[in-house]
């Protein structure tokens, strides 16, 4: 008897068919279910759903292990020994994935064949064995469990993400934030900082903030232990003004903790989401690491791709269970795949080769006719492509979404087309921006062909959000750099209408 608490009931061992599974209601009375064994009559209602496992073609096995870190480095699993989530292990040939889940659990079924396994982390290492892991399935059902001792690359590593909704006028706008742990131990009290967009006015935030200073809102946090995750949800208003339509939100958002970090390039993020009217609920949109084009991965300037996967209940109920279902292309790597901000608690599986599956269970998103700023979810990833890309590259992904035992629903392709950024321009930017001098060794001045600059954004060459400053309205402003490191940076405008420009800035 389970009563009212979520249970999962795993069954490795049934063999392909077709099964039904029978759900009975909970008693009244705890001791109510020894009835049926001491009384002849007793009528029972109770829920069939029905499923079926498939069968691999040919011969096939199991493999099955943990991931755990090996803190006295014995290659012995101890009880005690943290167990690492999230983690895509590449089983080759053949490109098979599996990911592990909260107990750092992972297993596939594989046809039989000599394979290796590896794990793709950058930030962790498998010190056992070293390298890609051989094994061997030689007879049909057999079964190998792999466990892998890890130790750590990095001494700690805080990452954050930024994702959101529609944006709408006279609508709602959520926006999420992702905070996630990469590596061991305790990273001490987190301070995570949000600037939203200045058009935009603050309902609410969950978890609430400890200071709002206008569309600026910062949250002092418990700390993150081993791989731990700090989710942040926020509401926003946007303004019922009809010539928001095509304007670009720009928010950004950081974190540091009490602890020393090496990597501090990923604490920061920027976000953009355009103001749109008609609508589809249920899509899926693609943000390149330079956000310089909604159509263009670029060669030269771009590094990975966010996901975002929105969906909306327009039903007559509740649903109870949403489950999204994103089969990889070609031109993605698996391997690289980094979860983001989601709407609600759900689980992350990946398998075969490259096969993504979001379940948000009990989720009981309301209908959108009963409420629609509830109705609304997403779930975002990171990945990066196949190396190297080649000019013209189509990278096409669509997601399956779907609703309780309802026929799902096919978002529109996401396309991006690769090319370098020097032979193409998109059309999301305007050209005539002015930087002077560039190079330079401090500060420049920045003149836009617009009458007025709202805000200036300075970017790495990977795309993460270094520095911004917002105008006072006229069409040039000058910005200190003085503290910046040597190198590349992109520099991108927001006029006062929302038209953008961008170009490159060199620092000596």
């Amino acid at each position: 008897m389970y009563g009212q608490i979520p249970h999962t009931t795993l069954r490795q061992s049934l063999p392909p068919g077709e099964y039904g599974m029978a759900v009975g209601p909970r008693f009244e009375d705890p001791f109510e279910w020894l009835d049926p064994y001491f009384t002849f009559v007793e009528n029972f209602c109770a829920d069939t759903s029905w499923f079926t496992i498939d069968e691999m073609p040919g011969p096939c096995g199991t493999l099955k292990g943990t991931v755990y870190m090996d803190d006295n480095q014995d290659c012995i699993m101890a009880g005690l020994e943290t167990r690492v989530p999230n983690e895509v292990m590449v089983i080759e040939p053949g490109g098979y994935t599996a990911m592990t889940g909260s107990t750092g659990y992972y297993q596939i079924n594989l046809p039989t064949g000599s394979y290796t396994i590896d794990q793709a982390s950058a930030v962790l290492d498998e010190h056992c064995i070293g390298g890609p892991i051989p094994f061997n399935l030689g007879n049909d059902g057999q079964t190998i469990t792999q466990n892998l001792g890890d130790t750590v690359l990095v001494p700690r590593d805080v990452e954050l993400f930024m994702g959101s909704g529609l944006a709408r006028p006279g609508f709602n706008h959520d926006l999420y934030i992702h905070v996630h742990h990469e590596t061991l131990g305790g990273t001490g009290a987190l301070t995570v900082s949000c600037t939203f967009d200045p058009a935009l006015s603050f309902t609410s935030a969950s978890p609430t903030p400890s200071n709002v200073n206008g569309n600026t809102l910062t949250w002092t946090l418990s700390q993150l232990t081993s791989f731990g995750n700090r989710h942040i949800s926020i509401n926003l208003q946007v303004p019922p003004n009809p010539g928001l339509i095509g304007t670009d939100l720009m928010h950004s958002a950081s974190v540091g903790i009490v602890q020393p970090e090496t990597n501090l390039t990923n604490n920061s993020a920027f976000h953009t989401r355009t103001v749109t009217a008609s609508f589809d609920p249920n899509d899926k949109i693609a943000t390149t690491s330079s956000q310089g084009s909604d159509a263009l991965y670029f060669i030269d300037q771009d590094e990975w791709i966010d996901y975002t996967i929105r969906f909306q209940n327009t039903g007559t109920d509740t649903a109870f269970t949403v489950v999204i279902t994103d089969t990889l292309p070609q031109t993605l790597d698996p391997a690289t795949l980094e979860m983001g901000p989601r709407s609600h608690n759900c689980i992350a599986q990946m398998a075969g080769q490259g096969i993504m599956r979001f379940i948000f269970t009990n989720i009981q998103l309301p209908d959108s006719s009963m409420n629609e700023p509830a109705s609304h979810g997403l779930v975002q990833f990171r990945i990066r492509p196949h190396l190297p890309v080649g000019a013209g590259t189509v990278i096409e992904n669509t997601a399956n979404i779907y609703f309780d035992f309802n026929d799902p629903v096919i978002t529109e392709p996401s396309m991006l087309v690769a090319e370098f950024s020097t032979s193409v321009l998109p059309n999301s930017y305007v050209t005539g921006l002015e930087l002077f001098p560039n190079p330079t060794n401090g500060s420049f001045t920045v003149r836009s062909p617009h009458s007025s600059i709202r805000s200036v954004q300075l970017l790495s060459a990977y795309g993460r959000l270094i520095m911004q400053e917002q105008s006072a309205g006229g069409p040039s402003i000058m910005i200190d750099a003085t503290s910046l490191a040597p190198g590349t940076y992109i520099v991108v405008t927001t006029s006062g209408t929302g038209a953008r420009s961008r170009t490159r800035l060199t620092k000596n």
